[in-house]
């Protein structure tokens, strides 16, 4: 049986420019906590704010989620003690780890993530090269219900650029 990353961790951070694979895992990970126990703070918020949030207690003493979407750098000295709360940072594109220590990182390769939007940009301006963008696509193909590549998902992207 695989490990399942950040089992157990209280420090996690998810990067890479494959925002799709790196948002699915960031909802796994979401969906094991209750609605009531999730923060998110957005690029931009202020980090008074954010320290504020990671620093008050639950009232039920229940785990806490927090998500920090594209941290800034001031947030790169926090040292966090509390138990009922797990931090995940997560940025939409490749970070340094040693700036982040404690963090159990896992990063996203783009080249990891599959896309339908070559094929398409290939086959809206008539170029050959569309047949290996769809012979790339026929590989990376899954049964429905698994994650991956979706073939009705290219089927539908195929017909939106034809209407």
């Amino acid at each position: 049986m695989n490990k399942v990353p950040f089992q157990g961790k209280k420090l996690a951070l998810l990067h890479g420019p494959a925002i799709e694979a790196s948002r699915r895992k960031l909802q796994e990970l979401r969906s094991k906590f209750h609605t009531d126990n999730v923060m998110v703070f957005e690029k931009g918020e202020d980090v008074g704010g954010i320290l504020t949030n990671l620093q008050s207690v639950s009232l039920f003493g229940e785990e806490r989620l927090i998500i920090i979407e594209n941290a800034s750098d001031d947030l790169q000295s926090l040292i966090l003690d509390s138990t009922s709360l797990m931090l995940i940072l997560w940025f939409d594109h490749k970070v340094d780890i040693k700036e982040w220590p404690g963090f159990e990182s896992l990063f996203f390769p783009e080249s990891k993530e599959v896309s339908v939007f070559h094929f398409l940009d290939y086959l809206a301006a008539q170029d050959a090269r569309a047949f290996l963008e769809a012979e790339k696509l026929k590989k990376a193909a899954v049964p429905a219900g698994r994650q991956g590549f979706d073939v009705h998902y290219f089927i539908t992207m195929v017909f939106y650029l034809l209407r």
